[in-house]
Formats: C-alpha cells, sequence, structure tokens
C-alpha cells in the first residue's frame, strides 16, 4: 500500500505479553528486523504483571486492566484502546513466543488480504501450521464490525480455532506456507515452561473454554458470519 498519512498503517500486530519482557525486546527486534510495509508492533501489558516495570525499550506498549486471566481480555481491550487513535488497513495477533522469520511476511499478508478483499491469513508456525493460525492477520473491517479481535467469552484456549471457523464460516480465510513466524513453545523444545505455560496447560482452563467455545459454534457462529457476510457484500456493492 503507498501513499499512507501520519496514524495510518498497512497491518498492526497486537502482542498480549505477560511476565515475559525479554521475549517482548526480542520479538519487537526481529518483527522490526522482517517487515517491508508500514507495519507495526504493538505490546499490551496486563496491570497486575509482576514484571511490568521491566518492559523498558518497548517502541509501542499500552497497560490494561483485564477481566479475567488469558490473553483474551487483554487482547481485545488494546485493540479496542488503540482502534481509536490509529488506522491500519489489517490487525493481527501474535503470542510473544513468536518469531518471525521470512523477511517481507508482512507484505505477503497484505497482498493476500488486498487479493481477497476481507479475511484472514495465517502461516506456519512449525508447531500447528495450517491447522490452526496461532497467529493471524485479518482485514481491519472485521473486528471493527464484531467489536472485538477475538471472542469475548473466552479466556485463553480456542481463540484461534475461533479465527478458524469464524474464517471458513465466511468462506474467507488463507493458509500461506511461505510465511513462517515461529512458535517458540516449550511442547517443541523451543523455550522453557513458566507460569504462563503452566496456566494455558491447565485442564480447567481446557475445560472452560472448550465449553464456551463449543457452545459458539452452535448459538452464535453462523449469526456472525451473516453479520460479516452482510458487510462483505455492501463493501463489494
Amino acid at each position: 500500500m503507498n501513499n499512507l498519512t501520519d496514524g495510518e498503517y498497512d497491518l498492526t500486530i497486537y502482542v498480549p505479553t505477560k511476565g515475559r519482557p525479554g521475549n517482548a525486546l526480542r520479538l519487537q527486534e526481529q518483527f522490526y528486523n522482517t517487515i517491508k510495509l508500514n507495519s507495526r508492533i504493538v505490546f499490551i501489558i496486563s496491570d497486575n504483571d509482576k514484571k511490568a516495570d521491566q518492559y523498558q525499550g518497548l517502541n509501542e506498549a499500552m497497560v490494561v486492566t483485564p477481566d479475567r486471566p488469558g490473553f483474551v481480555s487483554p487482547l481485545n481491550l488494546g485493540y479496542l484502546k488503540d482502534r481509536r487513535k490509529i488506522y491500519s488497513y489489517a490487525v493481527g495477533f501474535m503470542g510473544d513466543d513468536h518469531m518471525p522469520r521470512t523477511l517481507g511476511w508482512d507484505e505477503i499478508f497484505i497482498n493476500n488480504l488486498m487479493e481477497m478483499g476481507s479475511g484472514f491469513v495465517y502461516g506456519r508456525d512449525g508447531l500447528q501450521d495450517a491447522a490452526i493460525p496461532t497467529y493471524v492477520a485479518m482485514t481491519a473491517d472485521i473486528p471493527l464490525t464484531l467489536d472485538f479481535m477475538t471472542l469475548p467469552s473466552l479466556m485463553h484456549l480456542y481463540a484461534d480455532n475461533f479465527w478458524l471457523e469464524l474464517g471458513k464460516a465466511i468462506n474467507s480465510i488463507r493458509y500461506i506456507p511461505e510465511v513462517y513466524v515461529e512458535h517458540m513453545h516449550p511442547a517443541v523444545g523451543k523455550s522453557i515452561s513458566d507460569a504462563g505455560y503452566v496456566f494455558s496447560s491447565d485442564s480447567a482452563l481446557d475445560k472452560a473454554d472448550k465449553a464456551e467455545y463449543h457452545r459458539y459454534l452452535v448459538d452464535d457462529l453462523e449469526h456472525h458470519a451473516k453479520i460479516l457476510s452482510g458487510m462483505i457484500r455492501r463493501q463489494v456493492i
């Protein structure tokens, strides 16, 4: 995209982070070393993070007060706060344990989204790959219409399943294997487990989020898909 004015970006990636200031700095450096477009990364720090004062050196960060544990609440709060002042053609999510490896990955994502018109894109992560989008980008019209980045009734798990199923429901999601954003996860021996990974692997959390996710598939997915499909049709017209 060309001729962007101040405050306008091709892509904004939001990264909720907690207890991992080193990861955040590492990701920020790699992000700006691999982008080609006018893209930005914004870190979302929870106000109950015991290491909140250690996130020095981040270009863009905000503090939010989540209403529940996990990354979903901070992600949605940070997105809503940021979108009031910044316009991006596309927005997306990465975890603080992701590392972009493909030079110009943002340009590849944006080119695909522009070709699609509206929708979701994701690439390889070395852990789930095509199975689910552990990181994602989407045209900004989607969260603008829904008023959230991912399903607010979740806490932490199945948010990526939500993106996948919603993208399928509107017939507008694309897996792009040439983009590699490595998932530095303990499950594949690429990081050491910490409190965040212990939390995300808790069976009670999985049970609660899984139940809510399946309720959503039955009760609300079709409704959201109709809203987004109507929005897309109006854009085409």
